[in-house]
This record gives C-alpha cells, sequence and structure tokens, in this order.
C-alpha cells in the first residue's frame, strides 16, 4: 500500500508539474501569437484605409488649409465631409482619423480633423516610436505602426501620404485604432485561466490518482483544442469536461477566449473586406491584385480593343439654367443606367469626364467579340435614353466607337485610374 501510494503521490506531482509547465506554454503562447496577429492583422486593416481614402483627397486643396482660420475654407469642409463618410463606412470615432501637415518627421501640424471645434495648425509631437513610420511616409509610402504607447493609450495607426500635383508629399493621412481595451480582455482572461489551473492542479493531487484519471482525459482534449486554436483554428468545438467545477469553469472560460479571438478576427476581416471593395470600385480586378502585389506601373499592350465614348448633346446649356443638385442627379442617373449596360455586356468602364462616358471591351481580359459587345452597348444606351427624356425631354447624346491596338494600364502614385492610350 505504502509503494502505491508512492506512485500515486509521484503520478499527481508530475501532473501538477507537467499540467502547470503546459498551461504557461498554452497561455503565453496564445498571447504572444494573438498580440503579432493583432497588430499584423489591424494595422494591415488600417494601412488599406488610409491608403484608399487618401486616393480621395485632393493634396492640392488640402496644401491650402494652412491656418487655425482656415477650417471655414471649402477645402477644409469637403475633405473633412469625405473623412466622416469614410469613419461612418468603417465604424470609427471621430478622433480616429484626421490629416496632418509635415513639418518633420518628430513634429506634424494637425490640418483636417472632425471635431466639433477644430484646431488646425496645432502641433502634435510624434511619439519616438513612430518617426520612424513617418519618415517613411514623407518618402510616398503608406505605413503601418506596431503597437505604441501616447499619453492617451496605446495604439495602432495606418498612414498614406497626400501628394500634390507635383507629386510632393504635402500631407499625411492617419487613421487610428485604440488597443487598450483589447489587450487588457486578453490579460483578464489570461489571469483567469492560470487561476483556474493552479486550482485543477491542486484538486487533482487532493482526490488522488482516482479522479486524476477523470480528469486527464478531458484536459488532453483541452489540450488538442488549444493546440488548434494556436494554429489559427478558432472553429474548434472546445470539449466539455466532467470533473471539479474549476476543470469545467478552466473550459468555459477557454471557449469564451476562443470565442472573443474569433470575434476580432471576424472585424479585422470586415474591415479588410471593406477596403478590397472600396479598391475594387476603382480598378478592375485583375488589375486591383497585380497594383497589390507590385509598387511600379501597370501596362499592358492589345492588339485588338474596342472603345466607346459619349456625351451629351448641348449638356453646358443645359446644365446654365438648373441647380446643381438637379445637374448632378440628371447625370446619375443616365450614368448609372450606362453602368448598368456595361455590367449586362461585360464591358469594362473606364471612366467620365464631365458629361462624357468612357467605355472599352476586349481588357483587362481579352475576348474575340469585343466590337459586337461594345456596339450592342452603344445601342442599349440610345434605348435608354428614350425611357429617361420623360424626366429630361431635351436629352441626346453621341455615341463613338473605334476598334484597334491599345496600352491599358494605372499611371502615377495618387488617384488611380485604369485608363487607355492608343
Amino acid at each position: 500500500r505504502a509503494l502505491k501510494l508512492g506512485i500515486s503521490t509521484r503520478i499527481m506531482g508530475l501532473a501538477f508539474v507537467l499540467s502547470g509547465v503546459i498551461t504557461i506554454l498554452l497561455t503565453s503562447g496564445y498571447y504572444y501569437y494573438s498580440y503579432t496577429n493583432l497588430e499584423h492583422r489591424l494595422g494591415d486593416t488600417l494601412r488599406h484605409i488610409a491608403v484608399t481614402t487618401a486616393i480621395g483627397i485632393d493634396g492640392d486643396a488640402h496644401d491650402r488649409i494652412d491656418s487655425p482660420d482656415d477650417f471655414v475654407l471649402e477645402e477644409f469642409l469637403d475633405i473633412k465631409s469625405y473623412l466622416d463618410q469614410v469613419r461612418i463606412k468603417n465604424g470609427l470615432s471621430i478622433d480616429t482619423i484626421y490629416t496632418f501637415r509635415p513639418v518633420s518627421a518628430e513634429q506634424l501640424k494637425f490640418c483636417v480633423m472632425l471635431h466639433d471645434e477644430p484646431f488646425v495648425g496645432d502641433v502634435y509631437n510624434v511619439p519616438e516610436a513612430v518617426q520612424g513610420s513617418v519618415r517613411t511616409v514623407l518618402t510616398g509610402e503608406a505605413v503601418a505602426t506596431g503597437v505604441y504607447s501616447s499619453a492617451n493609450g496605446r495604439w495602432i495607426s495606418g498612414m498614406a501620404p497626400l501628394k500634390s500635383s507635383n507629386g510632393q508629399v504635402t500631407g499625411i493621412l492617419e487613421v487610428d485604432y485604440r488597443v487598450d481595451l483589447i489587450f487588457s480582455e486578453m490579460a483578464d482572461r489570461l489571469r483567469v485561466l492560470l487561476y483556474l489551473a493552479l486550482g485543477v492542479m491542486v484538486l487533482g493531487i487532493l482526490i488522488g490518482l482516482l479522479l486524476s484519471r477523470t480528469i486527464t482525459g478531458p484536459i488532453r482534449r483541452l489540450q488538442r483544442a488549444a493546440r488548434e486554436v494556436r494554429e489559427g483554428n478558432y472553429d474548434v468545438e472546445i470539449p466539455r469536461m466532467s470533473g471539479g467545477d474549476e476543470v469545467r469553469e478552466l473550459a468555459q472560460t477557454f471557449d469564451e477566449m476562443v470565442k472573443a479571438v474569433r470575434t476580432h478576427e471576424d472585424e479585422i476581416k470586415a474591415e479588410q473586406e471593406k477596403s478590397e471593395k472600396l479598391l475594387l470600385n476603382i480598378l478592375p480586378a485583375p488589375v486591383a491584385s497585380r497594383l497589390k502585389d507590385q509598387n511600379k506601373p501597370i501596362a499592358d499592350a492589345f492588339a485588338d480593343v474596342s472603345a466607346l465614348f459619349a456625351d451629351i448633346v448641348g449638356f453646358t446649356r443645359y446644365a446654365e439654367g438648373r441647380a446643381p443638385g438637379e445637374v448632378v442627379r440628371a447625370l446619375n442617373d443616365l450614368f448609372s443606367e450606362f453602368d448598368h449596360l456595361a455590367d449586362r455586356h461585360g464591358v469594362e468602364k473606364i471612366k467620365t469626364i464631365g458629361d462624357s462616358y468612357m467605355a472599352a471591351a476586349g481588357i483587362p481580359v481579352h475576348r474575340h467579340d469585343h466590337a459586337r459587345c461594345i456596339a450592342a452597348m452603344a445601342l442599349d444606351m440610345l434605348s435608354s435614353c428614350g425611357e429617361l427624356r420623360a424626366k429630361w425631354p431635351e436629352l441626346e447624346i453621341r455615341v463613338g466607337i473605334n476598334s484597334g491596338p491599345v496600352v491599358a494600364g494605372v499611371i502615377g502614385t495618387k488617384k488611380f485610374i485604369y485608363d487607355l492610350w492608343g
């Protein structure tokens, strides 16, 4: 009996030590993985938001905002309204998206913000941990910071340059996300896990080998689930545990922790999808994919493409006698119908210029029937005008079509557009 008791004691002692080591490794591994994963994914999302937002800001207009009195300028109000739309779509707070006028990598001046009381021109001393990121942005490249601390808490930021028409970086757009609460919740859960693990091990020693065998199986299943989580499988089913209440609480707490991480993952993915959708609204999908993978101009030669260019006859005369809102609504109705026709016929919309609409068939993916597609769209455009004349009686459009070789691609470093030459 003494020998048997000695073996049981050694088994429970070994289980105590191993359980402690495994618990520490799992929790510290989880914390490290969650930290680095959050830093990478959230930073990447914020950088994408900053880049896509910066595309919509006129760098020259931004450069004209230079003093505390400029918050009443039309340029300030336009940029502020645009930033507010971005904020709403991305679920940001008013104090997490704004622009700067750079002085140096160590010092910036606030330019456009969403606060009720603007503070244009106030100096912002850049935290030392972020100064390297600012230097990178001043060279014209968007960046995401790591987690850094400021007087207001811990943050991750995405930054993108604002450039004037001559290509100089004259402003910086910054999108912030405060991570204090996320890390606080992670730390609380880790502490709970450690306390519960200690309770389980003490209970295991007290009740002996029999109960230890009962606990061993479920704990091993929990370990397997934890490994799955560590490898990124957040859909793993956390096993229900039998035995002491502490063990069940451990499983429940771990399950809640996994669900919380899964929720944060879903939120980050949702933000990435929003940024991706915004980019695909600007460029064709194949071109957008290439633009993200390479930092240089994109140009492709196409031997046979059909292009369409349509404009409105007498639009200047029509616009002179009407309110701006009415003119824009009329153009929006007409061009929205053209967009619908482009989708129906598999035609790529290139751009609109004033009252003109440009589209092409056979790019960015070649198709042999490009001329037939573009001609069919042109005929449908004429038919659609007939339906819109009930609201716009004098509506009349001209459509020109040509086929031949072109070069298509994206050039420049801001306000990307997929265009044709040839």
